[in-house]
């Protein structure tokens, strides 16, 4: 069965992957659990960890956006979290080169075709055990499944 991902033959050896440079793909919207990964990130940051977080995606929720930026600021993670928008394949495809993990703090999801596209990049996921990730996502050997919320 095939796929419907374009084989763009990438050599993983040659790309320069960012430790500690995560990504998230995704609309932004409260289902997909973005405040959530921004109170894990706080944590992170407190205990002194380093790390970037790309997050690719429309705006369909202009207020649950704003209250995001509002707790970004709150959790003074201006230096660690981008909100990159909608990007070109390219620039998605960039994104996935370079990064280290890529999250998914979704809440409820159908399928989420997006993990199976950062594992074709060679990307562990970090995501919750929902829906039906668990299908996709086997903790411990191609990610991490966390307790939903």
């Amino acid at each position: 069965m095939e796929l419907a991902f374009e084989d763009t033959h990438i050599d993983l050896q040659e790309v320069c992957v960012k430790s500690g440079q995560m990504l998230f793909v995704g609309n932004i919207e409260h289902r997909k659990g973005l405040h959530l990964l921004l109170d894990s990130l706080h944590v992170l940051k407190v205990e002194g960890h380093q790390f970037i977080v790309n997050i690719l995606g429309s705006v369909i929720d202009p207020k649950y956006y704003e209250n995001l930026l509002l707790k970004v600021k709150e959790y003074a993670l201006e230096e660690n979290v981008f909100f990159r928008g909608r990007v070109s394949n390219e620039e998605k495809w960039n994104y996935l080169k370079t990064s280290d993990i890529f999250v998914f703090p979704s809440l409820l999801e159908g399928y989420g075709i997006v993990i199976m596209e950062a594992m074709s990049y060679g990307l562990p996921v970090v995501a919750f055990n929902n829906s039906a990730i668990p299908f996709t996502v086997k903790d411990g050997y191609n990610g991490l499944l966390v307790d939903n919320k």
